[in-house]
């Protein structure tokens, strides 16, 4: 099976994952992207297995709130708030060792990149653009 449909079916376990799109999708208010996993060859073996990783990139997106004079208003702390729980989901599989399950291949770890979101820009439509990325690092047989 493919190594981004295995990821996209391993992430869809987390509470935080709503309807995952591949690739492309609408910009809107809680719309979450799996955009691509990019492998890294990190050492080869005689024996022909391969230590490799694979770089994971999910986009979520959230209106953003810009009143500044409601010192009340918590909707982005609470939209980072939920993309932090995917973080903290997919630290928490590499803790519990549930990984996604790569066809020959023996899995080492998986962890976010960086342990938080990033917040990576906000659109013409108040739409804030959350970064996660994490790592599966394993052994290709």
């Amino acid at each position: 099976m493919d190594k981004n449909k295995i990821i996209m079916d391993w992430l869809k376990q987390c509470p935080n994952i709503t309807e995952l799109y591949a690739l492309f999708g609408e910009v809107e208010d809680e719309a979450q992207h799996y955009l691509f996993t990019a492998d890294k060859t990190i050492k080869k073996y005689l024996d022909g297995s391969t230590e490799k990783y694979s770089d994971t990139f999910v986009n979520c997106f959230h209106s953003a709130n810009f009143n500044c004079e409601d010192t009340k208003d918590s909707e982005n702390l609470a939209d980072l708030s939920f993309c932090q729980g995917i973080c903290d989901w997919v630290k928490e599989q590499g803790k519990i060792k549930n990984y996604p399950q790569f066809d020959g291949c023996m899995i080492h770890d998986v962890y976010p990149l960086p342990e938080n979101p990033q917040v990576a820009g906000v659109d013409v439509n108040h739409i804030a653009k959350f970064a996660i990325s994490f790592r599966t690092e394993y052994l290709e047989l």
